[in-house]
């Protein structure tokens, strides 16, 4: 579990998608999911940061132009995770409904999701200034 090894199938994914093999490039995907969620999982042995585990699998959603779909697997996934994971996943899933995506209602019914899931902590107040900054802007 080296992070040569963690990255691998983004490359893999990024080759495909280069030459054009769509349909190889979407099995990888589903490989590569599979294997990220594994290494994410909280009953998995993996030791290394998940975090970055997260940002591959991702970027390998975003590469394929499946933006919707991660945020989505991020917000339904989390609960699965440990707790930094979690609300790693929650906040990223926020951060590409808003940011990738534009759609702000999502983002900010995540927000407040996180804020539920973790009231008091500071996750919640990154949750609560992202939330601000949001509402902000559709004012």
């Amino acid at each position: 579990h080296t992070t040569a090894a963690v990255e691998a199938p983004l490359v893999i994914t990024r080759h495909y998608i280069d030459r054009g093999e769509t349909e190889l490039a979407e099995r990888n995907l589903r490989r590569a999911t599979e294997f990220y969620l594994s290494l994410i999982d909280r009953t998995s042995k993996y030791r290394g940061d998940r975090l970055l585990v997260e940002d591959f699998l991702i970027e390998n959603y975003l590469v394929m132009g499946q933006a919707r779909e991660i945020a989505k697997l991020l917000e339904d996934r989390s609960d699965e995770w440990d707790e930094v994971s979690s609300v790693g996943g929650v906040l990223k899933s926020a951060v590409i409904y808003s940011a990738v995506l534009d759609d702000k209602e999502n983002a900010i019914r995540v927000l407040n999701r996180s804020i539920e899931l973790f009231p008091g902590t500071r996750y919640a107040k990154i949750a609560q200034q992202q939330l601000d900054l949001l509402e902000q802007e559709q004012r």
